[in-house]
């Protein structure tokens, strides 16, 4: 089991906002704290208040209004996070694909565009994920998640690179998914020592919080 993500490459702490806007839904603001130590803290401001903990093993969604947490156990979820794909796909020689359990299966060459081909299998038969890696002049371009049936289910288009500490932070994210697309803003990108104590003890849930659990 993967226990932190500080496999996945560079061992900053770091803060941004974001904000998110999918067609008609309401737009979406969040700030993220983020220590490959211990995961990702985020805390969702609109529509609806929600504080959400990452790590690479359990997604934990914790409601303050209502006092109502929802834990989910699943290894996989961190590739169905947009937060998180901020720091997955960035600067990493294998996108942290590796660490999480894809195998390198095929690469090839398009103009100048490098395409990796990555395949994570489940225990079922056709149980899988590939994902295809678009690198253009040693920055991701794009990513296509495929199904085991070899239906896309995913595309995530980086742009808009900035800089820090010498690495490279793609603050825009389009993503589609089930015919929908949403685009993610990025902005206030900065290092932290750590995260700060204040802030996890807003995730330490109340004794008489209502947990449910799920797991896929």
């Amino acid at each position: 089991m993967i226990t932190c993500f500080s496999l996945y490459g560079k061992n900053q702490v770091l803060y941004v906002q974001y904000s998110k806007t999918t067609q008609s839904d309401p737009q979406e603001t969040a700030r993220v704290f983020f220590d490959p130590a211990i995961g990702m803290h985020l805390f969702v401001d609109s529509p609806v208040k929600q504080r959400v903990k990452m790590d690479a093993e359990r997604f934990l969604y914790y409601y303050p209004d209502k006092n109502i947490a929802l834990a989910m156990d699943n290894r996989d979820a961190t590739l169905a996070s947009a937060s998180m794909q901020l720091f997955l796909y960035t600067d990493s020689e294998d996108l942290g694909l590796s660490n999480i359990g894809f195998k390198l299966i095929n690469y090839s060459v398009k103009n100048d565009t490098l395409i990796k081909k990555w395949e994570i299998k489940g225990k079922k038969k056709r149980e899988s994920i590939q994902i295809e890696v678009y690198i253009h002049h040693e920055r991701v371009q794009k990513t296509r998640s495929y199904d085991g049936f070899g239906k896309q289910i995913k595309e995530v288009v980086f742009s808009h690179w900035y800089e820090l500490n010498n690495y490279f932070y793609p603050m825009h994210l389009s993503i589609k998914e089930n015919d929908r697309i949403s685009e993610y803003d990025y902005k206030q990108l900065k290092l932290l020592e750590s995260i700060p104590d204040s802030i996890l003890a807003m995730f330490i849930l109340p004794e008489d919080c209502e947990i449910h659990e799920y797991q896929f």
